[in-house]
């Protein structure tokens, strides 16, 4: 049974579009994110790294988990959302324009795809959105155990 125990299905598999361990590593910040209060991405793909949940062969150098979360990062940040099948087709034609709180603009064409991907890897954080609603953060039980009910949005 998957620590990504009741998302939405369209959601799990949209992550496993992207990576099949993604569901898996993505439930793995999420949590530690509850333990350890680290929630920008940059940072968050150090300790993953160092820790290495899914028990990667990391001898050679290879950045397991930083290609797999800037690659959600970017597909989040191209069209992606929980809610509809993902079809890995982006909706932008020439570049992206972001708006920073300061009011400061950036620009990326898609030849500053690279770029792009350190903007978001630098600038992302996990957040939480308000679930009071939902239940989020309190306990329920079902007949395979006991569990708590997490949530988590990302920001740039």
């Amino acid at each position: 049974m998957s620590v990504f125990r009741g998302i939405g299905q369209t959601f799990k598999l949209n992550l496993q579009v992207i990576d099949s361990d993604l569901p898996d590593i993505i439930a793995y910040i999420v949590k530690d994110k509850y333990v350890s209060s680290i929630v920008k991405m940059n940072e968050i793909i150090k300790k993953i790294s160092t820790v290495n949940p899914m028990n990667y062969d990391m001898s050679q150098g290879h950045k397991f988990y930083e290609y797999r979360l800037v690659n959600f990062l970017v597909e989040a940040a191209l069209g992606m959302t929980s809610k509809s099948v993902w079809s890995g087709k982006y909706d932008i034609v020439g570049g992206i324009i972001i708006i920073k709180p300061n009011a400061e603009m950036l620009c990326y064409h898609l030849i500053d795809f690279n770029k792009f991907k350190q903007y978001l890897k630098n600038s992302s954080k996990l957040d939480n959105p308000s679930g009071g609603k939902m239940g989020y953060g309190s306990v329920y039980k079902d007949e395979n155990g006991s569990f708590i009910k997490l949530n988590f949005q990302i920001k740039a």
